[in-house]
């Protein structure tokens, strides 16, 4: 896994020839291993009471499911989707999901990108969600 920030102001590689969300961009876009971009400045807080991690698309692939799933195992917090996940709470019964996207309270975003094309949807979420977003290659 890979993780890439952007800088706050006082960053002493501001004015390097390529700006950091484009290296953000770029790597999320054709790294083979799954990518967390996270925004903003500084360090995130630890959050008393985290939200869960959610899946976004109405049919995730298989890869972003097994991520996603796997982060929320591992953060011990629940998984929130819009996709049918049926089949995956009996692959992870350690998992609690919710029905819905929950974005407004999300502790992290899991999306897909296919290897053909650039980001797509994924490239909107780098830019505007409201919390950091792991982009994992489509099998």
């Amino acid at each position: 896994m890979s993780t890439q920030g952007s800088p706050t102001r006082n960053c002493p590689h501001r004015g390097l020839s390529a700006p950091p969300r484009a290296v953000a961009g770029y790597v999320a876009a054709h790294a083979d291993c799954p990518v967390i971009v996270v925004r903003g400045p500084g360090p995130l807080p630890a959050p008393t009471d985290p939200g869960p991690i959610v899946v976004a698309g109405k049919e995730p692939d298989p890869a972003v499911l097994e991520f996603a799933f796997g982060e929320a195992a591992l953060r011990q917090l629940p998984l929130a989707s819009t996709a049918d996940l049926t089949e995956w709470v009996t692959r992870h019964p350690e998992v609690r999901t919710q029905a819905g996207d929950a974005v407004d309270r999300a502790t992290l975003m899991v999306i897909g990108r296919t290897r053909a094309t650039r980001l797509g949807p994924a490239n909107y979420l780098l830019q505007h969600a409201p919390c950091p977003v792991a982009v994992v290659s489509e099998s």
